[in-house]
């Protein structure tokens, strides 16, 4: 296997990896999605990741979220597309 280091939010690993640069299963550590900055950083990381995606191909990841209750001031919720 062969490991890269480099920015979740934009990267483009090219044909040296994959087949021709497409995968068939993509997966995300534990809470990495949450790690991620900001709403634009998340876009961007599914975008690249797509590309990435051989045709019928999944991505498996997990995302925290916390249970609101444990917070004591409010929480503004952000939801995106």
């Amino acid at each position: 296997p062969k490991y890269v280091v480099g920015d979740a939010t934009q990267f483009n690993l090219g044909p040296e990896y994959g087949d021709n640069g497409k995968f068939k299963l993509i997966t995300v550590p534990a809470g990495g999605i949450g790690l991620l900055p900001g709403k634009e950083g998340v876009s961007n990381f599914f975008k690249c990741a797509k590309a990435h995606l051989a045709e019928g191909g999944r991505m498996i990841f997990t995302f925290i979220t916390p249970t609101i209750k444990y917070f004591n001031h409010k929480v503004k919720v952000n939801t995106f597309n």
